[in-house]
């Protein structure tokens, strides 16, 4: 089992929200998410005071900007 100090700090996964539909959408990042070291929980950390009026996607670091697969 990998503790906590072994792992990077580095954000695990992007927050990001969606704007627009269909060819139009695109994809605001408005935070960073770590997965904690046993693995069963992640935290959320949202860049300055944001107000989230619908739904966001946590998507893996690894992910392009505009992918919400993370593929």
């Amino acid at each position: 089992m990998t503790t906590q100090a072994e792992k990077s700090n580095k954000p695990t996964h992007y927050v990001r929200t969606m704007t627009g539909y269909g060819k139009d959408k695109s994809f605001e990042t408005i935070g960073a998410a770590w997965i904690d070291f046993d693995e069963n929980n992640i935290y959320v950390k949202l860049h300055g005071t944001q107000v989230v009026d619908r739904g966001f996607y946590i998507l893996p670091n690894n992910a392009s900007v505009n992918d919400e697969g993370g593929r």
